[in-house]
């Protein structure tokens, strides 16, 4: 799969219209037909499987990116603490190649830092390359599972609502195809130097704050889960 995944968007078309236009421009309503109950529920059942696997890779990819936030944060106090004396007067490329060192040394775990992560866990631990390599395995879970119709409430919608439902899945699939292109392009740049633990905090702070507001539309899948929370 490609390491920048496009946008999985909401067909236009998923909403057939209850009409068809002859080559005449004229009107013709299509016949009524009762729906088949098997195939509704078969239907029903398959969307919510989706829906559900949709919802729990991105609870998944909401703890790996704040794992990932914390290990950084606290990588990087360690890292001014280790250089605190030297600098003041020491040039700028041999901080980054000391950064460079440190971050690079990263295949094998580096330690435990304190963390201030939601799942209860006192401690960040592992290495660079595990941790782009879960964001990654994260992200690309997420947007493979990508509903191709909105994550709606079971029950009858009106079509304004079901529109805006879909446009706002779009916007989400959207969202989360560009930040992942955003934090994936801070790998290689956090690596060598430290500044951009900043701007990948930034950028997976933005992608989460989104997630939390926009709850109603990607736990509609999860059972028991009502109003988005």
């Amino acid at each position: 799969m490609s390491r920048y995944p496009f946008v999985y968007p909401v067909r236009e078309n998923f909403y057939p219209l209850p009409y068809e236009k002859d080559y005449s421009g004229s009107v013709r309503h299509r016949p009524h037909r009762s729906p088949n109950p098997a195939i509704t529920s078969a239907r029903k059942e398959r969307r919510q499987s989706i829906n559900q696997d949709f919802s729990k890779a991105l609870e998944q990819l909401i703890h790996t990116l704040r794992e990932a936030a914390d290990f950084f944060t606290c990588f990087e106090k360690s890292f001014a603490n280790d250089t605190s004396l030297i600098k003041s007067y020491a040039p700028q490329a041999v901080l980054e190649k000391l950064w460079a060192s440190k971050a690079l040394s990263a295949d094998t775990a580096i330690g435990e830092c304190p963390s201030s992560s939601q799942d209860g866990s006192d401690t960040s631990k592992g290495s660079f390359s595990e941790h782009f390599a879960r964001i990654q395995h994260d992200f690309d879970a997420v947007l493979e599972l990508a509903p191709v119709a909105p994550l709606m409430k079971s029950g009858r919608e009106r079509d304004r609502e079901r529109k805006a439902e879909a446009e706002s899945t779009d916007r989400l699939l959207e969202i989360l195809s560009r930040q992942y292109e955003a934090i994936w392009r801070m790998a290689g740049k956090l690596r060598k130097d430290s500044l951009y633990v900043k701007e990948f905090v930034k950028e997976a702070e933005l992608l989460l704050s989104y997630l939390e507001k926009s709850k109603y539309l990607w736990k509609e899948g999860l059972s028991g889960v009502k109003d988005g929370t």
